[in-house]
């Protein structure tokens, strides 16, 4: 079925890293010849609770994990080094075959 889109719904980005969901996406891209969307967003402070995941400076989070991801996604190489998150020469060893485009959810004020 060449013709449908695949996507993974929202994706929590507080429990995974960048560099892995970057890893992961890009496999999917590759292996539905780019009709695949990533979609992430960063969760509720009481669902990161239950997993006793701290839920702090969400925006800044958001900002710095794009800051990695997209570069991965782009062209396969990052280095990043934030308040929240750090990937130190990541590298792929190849640009990705195929675009990954991301949708990221929201639902309600920055914080």
């Amino acid at each position: 079925m060449p013709d449908i889109e695949l996507a993974s719904a929202v994706i929590p980005t507080f429990p995974r890293h960048p560099m892995v969901l970057a890893g992961q996406a890009r496999t999917l891209a590759n292996a539905s010849q780019g009709r695949f969307t990533l979609g992430i967003g960063l969760s509720h402070a009481v669902m990161m609770a239950d997993l006793g995941i701290p839920f702090e400076k969400p925006i800044r989070h958001l900002r710095e994990y794009l800051s990695i991801l997209m570069p991965l996604l782009q062209d396969g190489r990052v280095d990043y080094s934030g308040e929240t998150l750090q990937a130190s020469a990541g590298f792929f060893g190849s640009p990705p075959r195929v675009a990954c485009p991301v949708l990221v959810a929201a639902s309600g004020h920055r914080r």
